[in-house]
């Protein structure tokens, strides 16, 4: 709410954008350099890229979909979006393509009232990233991985930490085991063998919460999303659905990563929302 100008704030946003598009058309460059089944580009690690694409993507689709004439660079944006999605794609990051696909319905659901035919080209990129997947076996295999919990143990052992966090908020319901606390009781009290990573957190904002400061915490957690939501309830103007989608996307990938612990992550969730909230005052 600073009295900052309303063009530098677009501009910052825009800035990011352009930037992360920058950042997935390294991260394609250096998994065909590398032979990497995982590429990070600029970034030091592959749940933080997740994250942050997830929150910052949302904005260059439905400022390229929406019907604002003052955007910076508009006709480049849609091209922005599509370096995110392949940079999504060449990390290999399973919470990243979900955190995208999570945003779409709500995106195309506004963005027809907008450009029907833009929705289309829209569309039409995503079934060329799903055809990207597909076509790569070991990306088809990442993909079809994201359901199994048997053999593929990154998620086998999330459940199995979850069924112990279960456990743990049963045995202290309300204010949980303190602050971070919860995976070091967890490693030293409650893991099981079928854990077989040994993980030093529960992978999941809800989980970590609700074990971290208990049933309060977790109501807080809703309470502190919800709200975020409701603030950016009205669609027709682009800036709200922005902040919206940022907070989807951010809350989807935190079903499988402890993303209120990422500093990078956080602050670009706290970022793209002040820039929503205050563009769309105008």
């Amino acid at each position: 709410f600073l009295r900052i100008d309303r063009e530098a704030i677009q501009k910052a946003l825009i800035f990011l954008i352009a930037f992360l598009a920058f950042d997935g058309l390294v991260t394609v460059a250096e998994r065909f350099i590398t032979q990497s089944p995982r590429a990070q580009g600029l970034g030091d690690g592959w749940l933080r890229h997740a994250s942050i694409v997830a929150t910052v993507f949302p904005a260059s689709v439905i400022l390229w979909l929406s019907e604002k004439k003052d955007v910076r660079g508009k006709n480049c944006l849609l091209f922005c979006a599509a370096c995110m999605i392949l940079g999504a794609i060449a990390s290999g990051t399973r919470s990243s393509w979900l955190g995208i696909l999570s945003v779409m319905p709500f995106v195309l659901y506004q963005g027809v009232k907008w450009s029907p035919k833009k929705c289309l080209a829209l569309v039409g990129v995503l079934v060329c990233a799903a055809g990207v997947v597909t076509a790569n076996p070991q990306l088809d295999q990442r993909a079809e991985s994201i359901v199994d919990i048997t053999t593929d143990r990154s998620n086998g052992d999330r459940v199995e930490a979850w069924k112990s966090a279960a456990i743990m908020v049963q045995e202290k319901p309300v204010i949980g085991y303190g602050i971070l606390q919860g995976g070091e009781i967890y490693l030293q009290e409650y893991r099981t063998a079928a854990d077989t990573q040994g993980l030093g957190h529960f992978h999941n904002i809800y989980v970590q919460t609700t074990v971290d400061s208990g049933l309060l915490g977790l109501a807080g957690l809703l309470v502190c999303i919800g709200y975020s939501l409701w603030m950016f309830r009205h669609w027709r103007h682009p800036y709200a659905l922005v902040g919206f989608c940022a907070w989807i996307g951010f809350a989807v990938v935190g079903m499988f990563d402890y993303t209120w612990g990422m500093s990078a992550a956080v602050k670009t969730l706290w970022f793209v929302t002040g820039c929503s909230l205050r563009l769309e005052q105008g």
